[in-house]
């Protein structure tokens, strides 16, 4: 693993091959300098961009590694065939994920250059972002209300600490903070957290190296864009103190759902639903909960269990395991009790048992 050197400009970090690039300027001063009038310049013309997909796709899927990206499982069964690429699930955690895989050395590159996924990517003008934190986001894509009024259901109150990680340009570090919460924040696209430091004021920390400790660990729809998912797991045990929560929001991978098979490819190449994810923060030494929208408030304050898990979203709050039982090949997902108390439109959850 090499750490921090001043005489270069980045840093990296590994671990089991995965890769944390890191620039300093990002987490240094702010750079007077910066103006956001020089964001989203370079757009992407969607043809090529699908084009030079598949072609990439097509040069790798002939013997490509169908090992699992989260455990040791070696024995990958196939999902789904789409164009040049495939979905293998993991019989021993569940997880769905794409071959041919990313290099994870690519990442910073891509997610600096590549990708654009509208308001989430996009890095809006200085007047544009007045009006926007002048409603507190209220009523867009990218209002955290419904996050909120989650984490408080999950026991996580203003005042407490969080760690943002993969905050995009800000929007919802600069939300949590207004709410009241202690938000530190990351993002590996040096571009997007320079913007969310100096426009917003978020404070960029890295997680190799975050200096503190910290209440919850929340990820708002990154999980599912990782190439080895484990590594978010690992750095939320590091970082989280002994009675902290993961708090994490992902789309829902279950099968049955429509249209499912469109949430995975290029930007996605994981497909999660409950069982998996309660696995994996099972193999990483945590017990969870899962639920999906629309969320029963209720439900996750009490931690009720229940069955169907169908909604558009995918959550879990999860904490350490004080004492780690036994390992993944002896956990098992028990039948749930119907008898918790449910609004008419309210999410459901699961429970890890082992």
């Amino acid at each position: 693993m090499r750490l921090f050197d001043s005489q270069k400009s980045w840093v990296e970090c590994t671990h089991k091959d995965v890769a944390w690039h890191l620039r300093p300027s990002v987490y240094g001063a702010v750079d007077p300098s910066f103006s956001p009038a020089v964001l989203n310049v370079r757009r992407r013309n969607p043809v090529i961009a699908k084009l030079k997909y598949l072609l990439w796709s097509l040069s790798r899927i002939a013997g490509a590694d169908t090992s699992c990206p989260s455990c040791p499982g070696q024995r990958a069964r196939l999902v789904k065939r789409k164009y040049t690429t495939a979905l293998y699930r993991c019989p021993e955690c569940e997880l769905m994920f794409r071959v041919p895989k990313d290099d994870p050395d690519t990442a910073v590159s891509f997610y600096e250059s590549e990708y654009e996924q509208g308001v989430t990517t996009d890095c809006p003008s200085s007047e544009e972002l007045e009006r926007l934190k002048s409603t507190r986001f209220a009523g867009t894509e990218k209002d955290y209300a419904v996050y909120i009024s989650f984490l408080e259901a999950a026991g996580i109150r203003p005042g407490m600490s969080i760690f943002d990680f993969g905050c995009s340009w800000g929007y919802g570090s600069w939300q949590l903070s207004q709410a009241g919460y202690d938000v530190y924040s990351y993002e590996i696209a040096p571009t997007r957290a320079r913007y969310a430091k100096t426009m917003l004021g978020c404070r960029m920390i890295s997680p190799e190296n975050p200096g503190r400790s910290f209440d919850c660990f929340f990820s708002a729809h990154v999980l599912e864009h990782l190439n080895y998912p484990r590594e978010m797991w690992r750095v939320a045990r590091e970082v989280l103190r002994p009675d902290g929560a993961v708090v994490t929001f992902l789309p829902n991978g279950n099968l049955t759902r429509p249209q499912v098979h469109k949430t995975w490819g290029k930007v996605h190449p994981l497909l999660i639903e409950s069982s998996a994810l309660l696995n994996m923060a099972r193999w990483i030494d945590f017990s969870g909960t899962t639920y999906t929208s629309p969320y029963n408030l209720q439900a996750v304050s009490h931690g009720v269990q229940g069955s169907d898990l169908l909604g558009a979203e995918l959550a879990i709050v999860a904490h350490k395991i004080v004492q780690p039982e036994r390992r993944l090949s002896s956990l098992r997902i028990a039948a749930q009790p119907q008898s918790q108390v449910q609004s008419p439109e309210s999410g459901s959850c699961t429970s890890l048992t082992w």
